[in-house]
C-alpha cells in the first residue's frame, strides 16, 4: 500500500514579488537618509579649504604690508626720517615684467622693509644705479672684524638716501668690503653719493592677481623683485582689491630739530645744492620760497590732520621723486601712504558646490540642490606700523 505525499512547503511567486516591493521600498529609504549625510560630507570639508584660503591669503599680505617702510637703524651717519622714500606702491616693480611710472592697479602692491637686525652699511664710494660693484663702509651695522658686515650672495638689498631715490639689487659676488651687483631696477644716471647713502638687506615683494588660462582659475602670486619666478600663494582668488588712505597735511620741516628732520619725505638739499634735477635746495616734496625758505611742494588736502582716500589721480600726476626724468620714478604722493586695504573674495575649488554666478558665486559652477559653498570676502586694513611713527 503507497502513501500520498502531500504539499511541500515555499513561497509563492506573489509572496516573494511583495517581499522584494517591500526590501527595496525599506532600501530607498536608508539611502534618502543618508544622503544629507553624503551632501554634508562633500560640502564641509570645501568650507573649510575656503576659510583656509581666504586665512593664508590675508596672514601673506598681512606680514609683508604691516612691515613696509622699516628702515636701516644701525647704519653710521644721519639717521633717515620716517618714510624717506615710498615703501607702498601701487604697481609692480623688480626685474622682470615691472610696470611703468605712473601705473595704478588696484590688484597690485609692492612693498619693501628691512628687519632691524638686517645687514646694513653706508656707501664707502659713489654707486651708479646700474649692476656695479659697491664699496662698503665698516660701522655700526657691520659685525666686528668682518668686512663683509654680514652681506652674501644671492641676498636682496636696497639702496636709499635723502634724495628720494630707491635702488633694489642683488648682491652676486661679495670679496670683503665689495659686493658686487646685479641691479633689479631700470638702469639710469644717476649715481648714489658715498657717505650718506645707506645699502641694506632687505625683504621686497609684489603680490597681484593672476589668471592662468592653463589652470582655469585665478590665484594670489607673489614677485621677490629678483631674477625669481613668480609663486603661487593662493588658489582659486576670484577678487584683489587694494585701497590706499594717507595723510592730508604735506611733509614739513620739524622746527629745532637737530639734525635737520621732516615729518617724512627726504631732506631737502642746502640752498645752492642739487641732488637731482629739481632746482638747487630743492626736491620732489620741498622748494624754496622767494627769500630762501623751505616750503611743501605738496598740496594741504584737507583742514584737519586725518587720513584721505589716496585716488589713482592723485597718485600717478607727480611730483615724481626723485625727479621726473628718473625711469625708476614714483609719485611723490605716495609718501603720505599710511594705511592699506586689502578686500580679497575666494571659492570654493570643486564646481560641485558652486551654484549660479551672483551676489554667492562669483564663477558658476554645477551644483543645483542648494549644497552650496559660497565665495567667502574680507576686508583687511593694514597699518603699516613704521610710516605711522609719529602720528
Amino acid at each position: 500500500m503507497t502513501t500520498r505525499k502531500g504539499g511541500e512547503l515555499g513561497f509563492s511567486i506573489l509572496e516573494l514579488l511583495i517581499a522584494v516591493a517591500i526590501a527595496t521600498v525599506i532600501t530607498g529609504a536608508v539611502f534618502a537618509m543618508l544622503d544629507p549625510a553624503h551632501g554634508a560630507f562633500r560640502v564641509q570639508p570645501e568650507s573649510a579649504d575656503v576659510a583656509q584660503r581666504l586665512r593664508a591669503a590675508a596672514d601673506a599680505v598681512l606680514r609683508d604690508v604691516s612691515a613696509a617702510g622699516s628702515q636701516p637703524v644701525f647704519a653710521p651717519g644721519e639717521p633717515l626720517p620716517p618714510v624717506s622714500v615710498a615703501a607702498v606702491f601701487p604697481y609692480r616693480i623688480g626685474r622682470r615684467n615691472a610696470d611703468p611710472p605712473g601705473t595704478f592697479d588696484t590688484t597690485r602692491i609692492s612693498v619693501w622693509s628691512v628687519s632691524p637686525s638686517a645687514p646694513q652699511a653706508l656707501l664707502a664710494a659713489p654707486l651708479p644705479s646700474g649692476s656695479a660693484v659697491a664699496t662698503i663702509a665698516p660701522g655700526g651695522g657691520c659685525p666686528p672684524a668682518d668686512p663683509t658686515c654680514g652681506f652674501m650672495a644671492g641676498t636682496t638689498v636696497v639702496v636709499m638716501s635723502h634724495s628720494g631715490a630707491l635702488d633694489l639689487f642683488t648682491v652676486t659676488a661679495v670679496d670683503g668690503s665689495l659686493l658686487s651687483l646685479d641691479h633689479n631696477l631700470a638702469d639710469s644716471a644717476f649715481v648714489h653719493a658715498a657717505s650718506a647713502t645707506t645699502l641694506a638687506e632687505v625683504i621686497a615683494q609684489t603680490y597681484f592677481l593672476r589668471t592662468d588660462p592653463a589652470l582655469g582659475y585665478a590665484q594670489l602670486r607673489r614677485y621677490d623683485t629678483g631674477a625669481g619666478a613668480d609663486v603661487p600663494v593662493v588658489d582659486h582668488v576670484v577678487g584683489l582689491v587694494f585701497e590706499y588712505w594717507g595723510e592730508a597735511d604735506p611733509p614739513r620741516m620739524i622746527d629745532g630739530a637737530a639734525p635737520a628732520r621732516t615729518t617724512y619725505g627726504p631732506l631737502p638739499p642746502p640752498t645752492g645744492v642739487q641732488w637731482t634735477a629739481y632746482p638747487p635746495g630743492e626736491n620732489c616734496v620741498f622748494t624754496r620760497s622767494p627769500l630762501g625758505n623751505v616750503v611743501p611742494r605738496l598740496a594741504q588736502w584737507s583742514a584737519q590732520p586725518e587720513l584721505v582716500p589716496l585716488s589713482a589721480a592723485s597718485l600717478t600726476d607727480g611730483p615724481w621723486c626723485p625727479d621726473d626724468a628718473s625711469p625708476n620714478r614714483y609719485d611723490a604722493d605716495l609718501l603720505r601712504v599710511r594705511q592699506v586695504v586689502m578686500t580679497v573674495r575666494v571659492e570654493a575649488a570643486a564646481d560641485s558646490v558652486r551654484g549660479p554666478a551672483g551676489r554667492l558665486f562669483t564663477r558658476a559652477g554645477t551644483a543645483r540642490d542648494g549644497r552650496w559653498v559660497p565665495d567667502r570676502q574680507l576686508r583687511l586694513v593694514v597699518v603699516p606700523r613704521a610710516l605711522s611713527r609719529g602720528r
